[in-house]
C-alpha cells in the first residue's frame, strides 16, 4: 500500500504506514484495546 503513495499529503505519508502497522498487529493477534477504533479513524482519512 505505502509503495503506491505519492507521499504528498499527511494522511498518505503518515496514515498508510500507521494503518499497515495496525493491520499487522490485528493479523498477528496482537489487537490491543482501541486498535479497531484507531484503525477506523486512520483509514477514514485516506483517499
Amino acid at each position: 500500500m505505502t509503495s503506491h503513495s505519492a507521499r504528498q499529503c499527511g494522511p498518505c505519508h503518515l496514515g498508510l504506514p500507521a494503518a499497515a502497522e495496525d493491520f499487522a498487529a490485528l493479523a498477528a493477534g496482537r489487537a490491543e484495546p482501541g486498535l479497531m477504533s484507531r484503525l477506523r479513524r486512520r483509514t477514514g482519512l485516506l483517499p
